[in-house]
């Protein structure tokens, strides 16, 4: 806060009183008088801090009004110098506002030129933790007319929660606290009293008071770290010595349960069903939390609930889940507890899983009391680590943490479109349901290939099309051109091949809103599986193989192959992406676990077990890693390829390509040769595009023919390099954007 006057020229010591509302029931704060000002006087930012708990008693007329006055301090009498109305409400929306307002003088007809500054800040009120750490007092007042008093703090934070510190035996005036900790909880229904320290003489008969303090717990909400502070003690409006202290404000985060069912559930009713329900306990230093679901009336052993609740968490790492049997006429039943650590939710943020509960058999040890569905979500302030005050445990904060709302959001989209392709690969297919069109003859369309496949590899890449349109005067961007080719691209190889040119060229009207590039090829397929086409279509399977093409041009392969092959590389993309998001892992970790395989894989296999994958992975055997586990098992044998794991997992890390270049070169060069050969070249792509080898042979074919310059069969990390830049969608798959 700060003045502005243009007339006044004689020193004033001025203060601001502050009124928020017009009633009896008003806050009034005022700050400190700044001594021996002109006329632009500076409050050096001092804040006051109101609270909102009940904006109802400070309302008049549909208005909050706040009235700020500058007064000058004198010896007399003090000096109204100017004061201003204004209405609230406008800064309710949480937007910080700094502006100046002019100053007036009531019942007066004379006009002001002086004015104030003020900055508005709405704050939501949080929930959490205060911690009080009292250092020493100084210079208290002596309540003993002989030998040393035995000062204590006393805290009281609204009715009926007080806690206080232990007394210093003979500390005098200057006693020691020893850095002593008192911690409270802040909640909905306690943050807006004001924290009352008192400090007093511990006597045989009745204590007596030092002095008193007051203060708001809302500046600290918003502090950033800790500080300590040297607090003046009042007895009346007596000076009676100081306390200095540190106060911290340690936010909650948010735990939401979904507690959605139980299974296999231990009966405890020999008779009829029973009602089962489940409490959730977490305690920390200061704060007990106990919460519970409705009743599932005659659920029996497979109660449904489908009910979220909400625990906030600062320090609390444990909680304890137990199942319960309500009886009307009796005490409940325990059906089965278990207690669970908080940790792995608050490093992934999300976790779903059937828990299992235990109860105490009649031999004294632990039965399976059947399982519950659980879904757990964590969601704390940005840059906070979980659980806080607990220094001899790991903490997680939002960096290692999984974003819920937006890892849920690629998750039902990926479930939405692999749904989506599910359903239109079972769907019954009508091979060449449109005619051919008769426009250009099979000749005329081979011509125009050739003409545009610059390099002469019966491919059309991102490079050529962009050559052709410049030389024809068009302008484009790289983004048209990538655009252009995923129209046309039917295997995501980022080019077109003849067979994704010729259907587009003979189909009658490439520009209606349902043509599919993709269903063309699948129905060619399906032509070539023995369907015969209708009456004027080609009755080849695709387009005529062009002449001198590489082998398996223009020759589709089998449908139900290619469409068997598709799912499984659809479901591999879903949980490999899964694994990077939950894992948050990054190129250094990839490089990180294939060096430490590396060292373990004596005989050289390059092969790794379930049991291995998951200690090298450093992750829990869950059942959904063991699914992505089988889905690299392609022979059923027990044991996954490392290296063509590792490579599908590098596309759905945000790396360079040239990094990752660097990467495949490295892990595939396997006699460190400085060479790669075809059959390496294969496994790279067979791990890129995980896909079968029958499937990424032509690719591989295609890169060698272009890349190999001395005829020696293997490229070089060079001519690795220039493949990178000449096919990049093939090195590269951009699985990221669904292809």
């Amino acid at each position: 806060m700060s003045t502005k006057d243009q007339t006044s020229s004689t020193k004033i010591d001025p203060y601001i009183k502050l009124q928020l509302g017009k009633n009896k029931k008003a806050q009034r704060k005022r700050t400190q008088t700044q001594k021996n000002c002109g006329k632009n006087a500076d409050f050096k930012n001092e804040q006051a801090f109101f609270d909102m708990h009940e904006p109802g008693l400070t309302m008049l007329d549909g208005d909050i009004v706040l009235t700020v006055a500058v007064w000058d301090d004198n010896m007399i009498t003090d000096d109204l110098l100017g004061e201003v109305e204004i209405s609230i409400l406008r800064f309710f929306d949480g937007t910080k506002i700094k502006e100046w307002f002019p100053l007036s003088l009531p019942k007066s007809s004379s006009k002001l030129t002086s004015e104030i500054l003020l900055e508005f800040d709405f704050e939501a009120a949080l929930i959490g933790m205060l911690s009080v750490t009292i250092y020493e007092g100084r210079n208290l007042k002596n309540m003993e007319l002989v030998g040393k008093q035995d000062p204590y703090c006393k805290f009281d934070f609204g009715k009926k929660y007080t806690k206080r510190s232990k007394t210093v035996k003979k500390g005098g005036r200057n006693p020691y606290f020893k850095e002593e900790e008192l911690l409270f909880w802040v909640s909905k229904d306690n943050w807006h009293n004001d924290l009352i320290l008192s400090c007093y003489d511990e006597d045989v008969g009745s204590d007596d008071l030092i002095g008193q303090a007051r203060f708001s717990v809302l500046p600290y909400m918003v502090q950033e770290e800790a500080k300590q502070e040297l607090v003046q003690l009042r007895n009346k409006k007596d000076k009676t010595g100081e306390i200095l202290m540190k106060i911290e404000f340690l936010p909650a985060g948010t735990l939401t349960i979904q507690c959605i069912a139980g299974r296999n559930l231990l009966a405890t009713e020999t008779m009829g069903n029973q009602d089962p329900y489940v409490v959730f306990i977490t305690e920390g230093l200061c704060q007990k939390t106990t919460k519970r679901t409705k009743t599932d009336v005659d659920g029996g052993t497979e109660p449904q609930w489908d009910e979220t609740l909400d625990i906030k968490v600062v320090d609390q790492y444990n909680l304890i889940v137990e199942c319960w049997d309500k009886d009307a006429l009796s005490k409940d039943d325990l059906i089965g507890k278990t207690e669970m650590s908080l940790l792995p939710i608050f490093k992934k943020g999300f976790v779903d899983d059937w828990v299992p509960i235990h109860a105490k058999s009649k031999w004294g040890g632990n039965e399976s009391a059947g399982e519950l569905h659980l879904i757990f979500e964590f969601v704390g302030p940005p840059g906070v680590a979980y659980p806080q005050h607990q220094p001899t445990m790991d903490s997680f904060d939002d960096s290692e943490r999984v974003n819920v709302v937006r890892k849920r959001q690629k998750e039902e989209a990926a479930k939405a479109k692999a749904e989506a392709q599910a359903a239109a690969s079972a769907a019954p297919k009508r091979p060449g349901a449109m005619p051919r069109s008769d426009e250009f003859s099979d000749e005329e369309i081979l011509n125009a290939f050739r003409f545009i496949d610059l390099d002469k590899n019966m491919f059309i890449g991102a490079a050529e099309i962009r050559h052709v349109l410049i030389c024809m005067g068009e302008l484009i961007t790289d983004e048209e051109v990538d655009m252009m080719i995923s129209m046309v691209d039917s295997d995501g190889d980022g080019q077109v091949s003849y067979q994704e040119f010729y259907l587009l060229v003979t189909d009658p009207d490439p520009g209606r809103p349902d043509f599919n590039v993709k269903e063309s090829v699948a129905a060619a397929d399906a032509a070539a599986d023995g369907v015969a086409p209708p009456d004027g279509v080609w009755s080849g399977a695709g387009p005529p193989p062009p002449p001198n093409a590489p082998p398996g041009a223009g020759i589709p392969s089998s449908n139900a192959a290619k469409q068997k092959e598709t799912q499984l590389k659809q479901q591999k993309k879903l949980l490999l992406s899964k694994f990077s998001d939950d894992n948050h892992l990054r190129i250094d970790t990839v490089e990180r676990i294939y060096t430490k395989f590396h060292q373990i894989d004596k005989d050289g296999s390059g092969q790794i077990d379930f049991a291995e994958f998951c200690s090298l992975m450093e992750i829990e055997p869950t059942g959904e890693y063991r699914q992505l586990f089988n889905l690299f098992d392609e022979d059923n044998s027990g044991d996954v390829d490392i290296k063509e794991f590792m490579l599908g997992l590098l596309n759905f890390t945000n790396t360079d390509k040239e990094h990752k270049l660097a990467f495949m070169f490295k892990v595939f060069d396997e006699d460190h040769s400085g060479n790669l050969s075809e059959d390496e070249l294969v496994k790279i792509l067979r791990g890129n595009h995980m896909a079968s080898e029958a499937a990424v042979l032509k690719k591989a074919k295609t890169i060698m023919k272009q890349a190999d310059k001395d005829g020696d069969n293997e490229i070089n990390y060079e001519e690795f390099q220039v493949i990178a830049q000449k096919f990049p969608n093939i090195l590269f798959p951009d699985f990221k954007r669904g292809s």
